[in-house]
């Protein structure tokens, strides 16, 4: 008896642990797929450099309100990215991963953006890492996971 419930907290703590790991690759593939859009908008238009002459004037940087727009969007895509993977059945979850790093790798070399590019790799790797341990995890209450 005292095994039968030492095996069903070691399920719910394994269970618990895949969650976390799926969870963690999420946010990780998030942060990917926005952090080179985002460092490529960050650079062309000056934004940390517009940010630190207005803190240091005292006003307000001088940037269009579409480039905070533009800003917004593509973190937001990262976001929608990021639960999307996460709500997705494993085998669907790898597809989705390996169709965004193709096209993040394609928008990198074709802009000819080397370091922000490197950042987008070294985040996707973290969340490959993430997403493989947690591989045959299917997300609560997806309809579709196994009873």
């Amino acid at each position: 008896m005292s095994s039968d419930v030492s095996r069903g907290h070691l399920g719910e703590l394994t269970q618990r642990w895949a969650q976390d790991g799926l969870r963690r690759g999420a946010r990780w593939f998030g942060i990917a797929c926005a952090c080179l859009p985002m460092l490529e908008v960050l650079d062309a238009h000056s934004v940390v450099d517009a940010l630190l002459a207005g803190l240091s004037a005292g006003v307000w940087p001088a940037l269009p309100l579409w480039v905070w727009g533009l800003l917004l969007w593509l973190a937001g895509c990262g976001v929608a990215a990021g639960r999307l993977i996460a709500w997705l059945a494993p085998r669907s979850r790898m597809r989705l991963f390996a169709a965004c790093v193709v096209l993040h790798a394609w928008f990198a070399l074709a802009a000819g953006v080397r370091a922000s590019g490197l950042v987008a790799l070294a985040c996707f790797g973290l969340s490959f890492v993430a997403l493989r341990a947690a591989r045959d995890t299917w997300p609560l209450g997806h309809p579709g996971a196994p009873g």
